[in-house]
């Protein structure tokens, strides 16, 4: 296949995947964000490789943004190199984020959990976690949805092939970029 096909069959396929999202979805997702903002809590963003970064972008937009004259408290568990890299080195690369929200995880607080899988073991333990607390949780998937579909309160799943992280991982940008631009305009 030459680039212009493969480029115009890529772009066809993220927005495809655009367009399978819900306003219902995007309005969940940021109901979540807006509660848990206005209550005091803090939202906890994990995920691994590309999702690392989108929940670092993430986290950084909705740094910037108040919703009804309350700052939105958004954390990376993906940006602590040392801490990471500690806790893999004494307990185990699947504890990375179940013992940071250990730490940090108050009451009104959201996890949000980014993954194309769905089956990342270190995920599955901070939702197993946060769900054991009685605490919210949202995840933004792909492929089938993975054993992480089934744990979390809420989520936004684009469905795909298990081997389409590219254009997943795109969308996943896009709703950062959606979400947090909305509030800014609307609230900030």
């Amino acid at each position: 296949m030459n680039l212009k096909d493969f480029t115009e069959k890529y772009i066809s396929q993220v927005v495809a995947q655009l367009n399978s999202v819900s306003d219902g979805e995007v309005d969940s997702f940021f109901e979540e964000i807006k509660n848990t903002t206005i209550t005091g809590g803090r939202i906890y963003f994990i995920g691994n490789g590309g999702s690392a970064s989108t929940c670092s972008h993430f986290a950084n937009d909705l740094s910037r943004c108040e919703i009804e004259g309350a700052p939105v408290r958004a954390i990376s568990l993906c940006e602590n190199n040392s801490l990471i890299t500690a806790i893999a080195n004494d307990f185990g690369y699947e504890n990375i984020f179940k013992l940071q929200l250990k730490r940090e995880l108050s009451q009104n607080d959201l996890v949000v959990a980014v993954s194309v899988s769905g089956n990342s073991e270190n995920l599955l333990k901070a939702i197993e976690y946060t769900s054991n607390r009685k605490l919210k949780s949202f995840a933004l998937l792909g492929s089938n949805g993975g054993a992480l579909q089934e744990l979390v309160n809420s989520s936004i799943h684009i469905s795909s092939g298990a081997e389409e992280f590219g254009p997943v991982e795109d969308v996943h940008l896009v709703l950062n970029h959606l979400i947090s631009n909305y509030i800014r305009r609307n609230f900030t």
